[in-house]
């Protein structure tokens, strides 16, 4: 298990701004990757990433 320190670092390198976020999805979606699709990943993801706690 994670301390707070490293669960901080952790979170710090993953997380992005609204803009960077904004930059990501548009690349993504100009790449052809439908909005749906999208979702459906990332939520599956998360949902793998909640279950290892």
């Amino acid at each position: 298990m994670l301390n707070v320190s490293e669960r901080l670092e952790q979170i710090q390198r993953f997380a992005v701004t609204a803009s960077q976020m904004a930059e990501i999805e548009s690349r993504v979606f100009a790449a052809g990757m439908p909005v749906a699709a999208l979702m459906e990943k990332v939520g599956g993801l998360l949902a793998q990433r909640i279950q290892g706690f």
